[in-house]
C-alpha cells in the first residue's frame, strides 16, 4: 500500500536540479559526455528512497498541489495508515 511522503525544500531542489536538461555532447566512440537527466533524477530518487524508507520506483505525485508531497510504497508497511496521515499533517504545518 502506498503512503504519503514529503520532501524537504533541499531534497526537492536537488531533484529539480538533477532533472534539468544537459548538453548533448559525445566523446570519440559515441560515448555521451554527460549523464541523461532521467538517469540523474533516478539516482536522486534512489537516494531519497534509502533516506525515507520507500521503494523509489513506486513514487508518484500526490496531487495535493504541493510538489513536496508524493506517494510511494513504504519499506515499512507495518506502520498504521492513521499514524502516517497524522505525521504528514504535522509535517505540513511545520
Amino acid at each position: 500500500m502506498k503512503r504519503l511522503f514529503r520532501l524537504t525544500d533541499e531534497e526537492l531542489q536537488k531533484l529539480l536540479d538533477a532533472s534539468r536538461p544537459t548538453p548533448v555532447m559525445y566523446l570519440s566512440g559515441g560515448t555521451p559526455m554527460f549523464e541523461a537527466p532521467e538517469d540523474c533524477a533516478n539516482r536522486v530518487w534512489r537516494e531519497l528512497g534509502k533516506v525515507h524508507g520507500f521503494i523509489w520506483e513506486s513514487a508518484e505525485p500526490a496531487l495535493t498541489g504541493d510538489p513536496h508531497d508524493f506517494y510511494a510504497e513504504s519499506l515499512r508497511p507495518e506502520e498504521p495508515i492513521i499514524e502516517q496521515i497524522a505525521e504528514a499533517r504535522v509535517e505540513t504545518k511545520s
